[in-house]
């Protein structure tokens, strides 16, 4: 591929007009690939905004340098016939997250389009000049390689799950230029529509430790399950969930539902508060891209203090309940001076 030729795509989703963590990771990811290859980074967005240009400056400080924003909300047919009508371009590279609509129009775009389809990748670089995309395999116990040559052109959709990379803002970037998605004519008008009826947002304490923004996570070094009510006390406090080690859900301490590692859930929240956790490798491949990390450990040399921004060297079971308290302090304190 030329320098200045092709693009990387990324379909974007919004909650409450601001764009998800997950379609901010997309756009962080695609600057990264985009840069070294001077390709051009387009973002798509299939939901109708009111004023999309908060959005656009937004997706400008992620790396985008066009959005494309529908008149109306499209449905999976809708986005798929207006992605695929510009084929006399080069396809690029799609990147979606995986979520239903994501998972959906990346099987659709890439049956019409011809192009390798590869989902929930854990990792994509450029290796020798051609596209390397990881993904999980047999039920996550091992990661599959696909190679994708990007010479004559690079074509190729991939679904990112939540919580494998991270998006971070820079700030002097300029807003990405708005342009019109147009539907386009679709050859499967016969096919049922699903209509949206309403949105409403889901409940913390339902949501999967790879939606929420905030990590608490315990290991061993909490002595027990009942160290666990204070992590669970101290995650509603800061609108968050709690996660766990392997060795503590092995032993039943907690629920599998909360393991973060290689076999468990991989998270990237802006915060990730590990307490009690010494860091085995397993564990850290599920947390490692969190945007900042904050370990109590009693040992000062504990493998989490590699990969943690602030390590506090204490016993996470007295140090939560003075977190807990101090916090609920200064909130008390705020209220008192607000009412």
């Amino acid at each position: 591929m030329n320098a200045g030729d092709g693009r990387i795509r990324v379909l974007i989703e919004t909650a409450g007009g601001a764009i998800t963590p997950l379609s901010a990771s997309l756009l962080h990811l695609a600057a990264d690939l985009a840069e070294s290859r001077d390709l051009a980074v387009h973002a798509v967005m299939y939901q109708a905004l009111s004023h999309p240009h908060d959005l656009a400056a937004a997706a400008g400080r992620y790396g985008a340098s066009v959005v494309a924003v529908p008149e109306t909300e499209m449905d999976a047919i809708d986005l798929t016939a207006a992605l695929v009508s510009d084929r006399d371009q080069d396809p690029g590279l799609l990147l979606t997250s995986a979520t239903a609509v994501g998972r959906e129009v990346a099987a659709r775009v890439g049956a019409r389009l011809d192009l390798p389809v590869l989902h929930a990748a854990t990792a994509v670089e450029w290796r020798d000049g051609r596209l390397v995309v990881s993904c999980p395999a047999l039920d996550g116990k091992a990661s599959a390689r696909t190679v994708i040559d990007a010479a004559p052109t690079l074509g190729a959709v991939v679904t990112v799950a939540e919580g494998a990379f991270s998006g971070v803002e820079i700030d002097g970037r300029p807003p990405a230029r708005i342009e019109p998605l147009h539907r386009a004519e679709t050859d499967a008008p016969w096919c049922p529509r699903p209509h949206v009826t309403g949105r409403a947002l889901t409940p913390v304490d339902e949501l999967g430790l790879d939606e929420v923004d905030v990590v608490v996570a315990g290991g061993m070094g909490l002595g027990g399950p009942e160290g666990f009510s204070l992590l669970r006390e101290l995650a509603e406090l800061l609108g968050g969930r709690v996660g766990a080690s392997r060795m503590v859900t092995d032993r039943g301490w907690i629920s599998t539902d909360a393991l973060v590692g290689q076999t468990g859930a991989t998270v990237a929240p802006s915060l990730y508060l590990a307490c009690g956790i010494s860091g085995a490798p397993q564990h850290v491949i599920g947390m490692r891209d969190s945007a900042t990390v904050i370990a109590i450990n009693t040992d000062a040399h504990a493998a989490i203090g590699q990969v943690a921004d602030v390590l506090f060297v204490a016993d996470a079971r007295k140090l939560v309940p003075a977190m807990i308290e101090l916090i609920e302090r200064d909130r008390s304190n705020l209220a008192g001076t607000q009412a």
